[in-house]
């Protein structure tokens, strides 16, 4: 009889083909080496299957679970089902994991049975792969608990997730009604088990594209939060919070690179936001907040 692996790597796939060999890789080629990357197909329709076929020929550690399109709730918990790992990582198919990202989470866990999940620093990345900047999440359980309860923090950056794969099987893994925003519903409901934490590494590449969740669905996942933490609150006998004033979303064409051209400039990389900000003002035809940001990049540049 086998022994079961000590990480269960999940990744949920669906027509990933562009990003998906090298975010297999980043984990094929972590230095900690005993775990399983659990590939789950979610319908994929592009080259996805046959790129994780020809890993897994050359990988054993790779299992492939094929299903219909469900959605990323669906294949989780599908996922889940077979791992066998203690801990469970999650990944996903556009992103770039760092070779020290299991070992160090692993480490942590470790050395802090109270805690029940966590996260790690991200480096954003944009569409190629070009760093926008950094971003870390609260390392102290206690703020990030109260961060997370009174709606100022979203937690954990999902795919850096590292889970007490008992804990999350408990929980019953993750809730279809809340998909989209699944992560926020989870870290609610780890609160009753424990505590939750971010190493403060940069592990993780983290992919921003067009394609996106987070770009194609923003308003749908801030009503869905609200909707979430509507329902924990009032499980935990807390008041209800006042709904935060929000800024409507950038409607013109080339909002997210606006967004990426002034995470650039935050991050200390100037030319790269130049070259998002122009991106942002061509396909925009330069419409006020393109120009806006485009003037801001261009003035940071001169006066360097």
């Amino acid at each position: 009889m086998s022994v079961p692996p000590k990480i269960s790597v999940l990744m949920p796939v669906f027509n990933a083909a562009k990003y998906l060999p090298i975010a297999v890789r980043s984990i094929l080629e972590q230095t900690f080496r005993d775990f399983e990357l659990i590939a789950v197909n979610d319908g994929s329709t592009d080259r996805s299957p046959a790129i994780l076929q020809r890993f897994a020929q050359q990988d054993a550690r790779i299992k492939i679970i094929t299903r219909p399109n469900t959605g990323i709730v669906g294949a989780l918990n599908d996922g889940l089902a077979v791992a066998q790992g203690e801990l469970i990582a999650r990944m996903d198919a556009d992103d770039i994991a760092y070779p020290e990202r299991l070992a160090i989470q692993l480490h942590y866990m470790e050395c802090h049975p109270e805690i029940v999940a966590i996260g790690s620093g991200v480096r954003m990345i944009d569409p190629r792969g070009v760093p926008l900047k950094n971003f870390h999440g609260f390392t102290d359980p206690q703020t990030l608990r109260s961060k997370l309860i009174e709606a100022s923090d979203i937690g954990i950056i999902h795919p850096t997730l590292m889970v007490r794969r008992g804990v999350l099987q408990r929980l019953g893994g993750y809730r279809e009604q809340y998909k989209l925003v699944e992560d926020v519903d989870l870290f609610f409901r780890l609160l009753d088990e424990g505590e939750l934490a971010n190493v403060p590494d940069i592990l993780l590449g983290y992919r921003q594209h067009l394609e996106s969740t987070n770009a194609k669905k923003h308003a749908t996942q801030r009503r869905l939060v609200a909707q979430c933490l509507a329902e924990h609150r009032t499980r935990w006998n807390l008041p209800p919070l006042a709904t935060p004033a929000s800024h409507p979303p950038m409607t013109v064409r080339g909002a997210q690179h606006i967004l990426w051209a002034y995470w650039a400039m935050e991050g200390g990389h100037p030319w790269t936001a130049m070259r998002h900000a122009a991106i942002a003002g061509l396909r925009s035809g330069l419409a006020p907040e393109a120009r806006k940001c485009l003037n801001y990049v261009i003035h940071s540049l001169c006066h360097r």
